[in-house]
């Protein structure tokens, strides 16, 4: 799961092919603050925050479509950039706050810049 109090994208896109019900959401760079992921194994849940902003270039997020909606709803700034997505087109500046994305396939960055990282396990 990827938390964060902001997302602002450039060159969002969500794409559904090859497989429509886990659909891949990219960026081609993101600022997030407030960052958090985290992955629960079962008997242990790794957990990686940032203390400052972080950067990342070729963000990837695949996760199934449900998801997608239900966080598109609750935390896009601007609810018509969901439609844009869902269209298949691409939001030149996507901001998202109070995010909760669940990455139940994959997550991917070509690179990352993150501030006061830290790791734990609970």
């Amino acid at each position: 799961m990827l938390r964060a109090s902001e997302i602002i994208g450039t060159n969002a896109h969500l794409s559904l092919l090859p497989d429509p019900l886990h659909p891949v959401l990219t960026f081609s760079s993101t600022t997030m603050s407030g960052l958090q992921i985290s992955r629960d194994l079962g008997s242990v849940t790794i957990t990686i925050t940032a203390s400052g902003t972080a950067v990342a270039t070729g963000v990837s997020i695949k996760t199934s479509i449900l998801q997608d909606i239900v966080t598109g709803l609750s935390s896009f700034a601007n609810k018509a950039d969901l439609l844009i997505l869902a269209a298949g087109g691409t939001v030149p500046r996507l901001v998202m706050t109070n995010v909760v994305l669940y990455i139940d396939r994959s997550l991917s960055s070509a690179s990352l810049q993150a501030g006061g990282l830290q790791v734990s396990f609970s």
